[in-house]
């Protein structure tokens, strides 16, 4: 990492207005060179790919690759963007590649990171750390940025040992008023129970183990919770394959000629 380089990009942006910047502004003037000074090589495709393809999902705007595989998604909108109205095309991206541990939603000042396949979380509580471009100084931005997207960090694996550690010991989301607060003015999202929500990620992960059929996929979801009612299970699963995922999340789930369900 360019510590030194870092701050500087840090404080152009602090001095932006920003009121008139597009998407392509904000990837151009903040976001490649906070990751250039991160130690990415942003020209090289082997690391960086732009406007990567996820059909039929659509294109993610980065992705990093460590190993020849996607590790990190970043999703970049224009600043006067609201995020939270993008988390769940984040959560779909993320979706479509499995080996993609660590997920990033950024409109140049604000920084959202998120640990997409953490199980019994809803989306918005597997956002573990918040950056803010504007309000935090400097050297707190570079310490943060660096400790999970710096490349040394991420090639090592301490990024997501650490990112784990603070989402694992994160207090459980506030609850009534507070609630809307934590997630912005009057807005209540709706947070799916943790069977459901488990079972939503649990059946994406098997599917793209391979085509299975409605029982294998139900043998699977029902032996892994024993303390639930297995019919209620079973038509859990059978609800999320006919239609609940691809209307949630987007993904796609079809049933081939041999009865076996697979994602397109």
């Amino acid at each position: 990492m360019d510590r030194e380089k870092l701050k500087q990009h840090i404080m152009k942006a602090k001095n932006y207005s920003v009121s008139n910047f597009s998407e392509n502004n904000a990837k151009r003037y903040i976001i490649e060179p906070i990751f250039s000074d991160l130690g990415w090589d942003t020209h090289d495709a082997g690391e960086v790919r732009v406007e990567y393809n996820l059909l039929p999902e659509g294109r993610v705007d980065y992705a990093f690759f460590v190993n020849n595989h996607p590790s990190i998604f970043v999703e970049a909108k224009a600043p006067k963007l609201l995020l939270e109205h993008y988390e769940i095309q984040l959560l779909k991206y993320a979706f479509s590649a499995a080996g993609v541990k660590l997920a990033v939603l950024t409109n140049g000042l604000e920084w959202w990171l998120y640990l997409p396949w953490e199980e019994e979380k809803n989306f918005c509580e597997r956002r573990f750390c918040t950056v803010d471009l504007k309000k935090q100084n400097v050297e707190t931005i570079c310490d943060t940025l660096n400790r999970f997207l710096g490349k040394e960090n991420v090639l090592s694996g301490k990024a997501l040992s650490e990112a784990k550690n603070i989402l694992t010991n994160q207090p459980p989301p506030p609850t009534g008023e507070k609630k809307a607060r934590y997630y912005g003015g009057d807005r209540k999202p709706k947070i799916s129970g943790r069977r459901h929500k488990t079972i939503d990620s649990r059946t994406i992960e098997l599917l793209k183990e391979g085509p299975k059929t409605f029982e294998e996929l139900a043998e699977v979801i029902v032996k892994e919770n024993p303390n639930k009612d297995p019919n209620v299970l079973r038509n859990t699963t059978k609800r999320r394959i006919g239609g609940y995922l691809k209307n949630k999340f987007g993904v796609n789930i079809e049933k081939d000629n041999k009865g076996q369900y697979y994602i397109k």
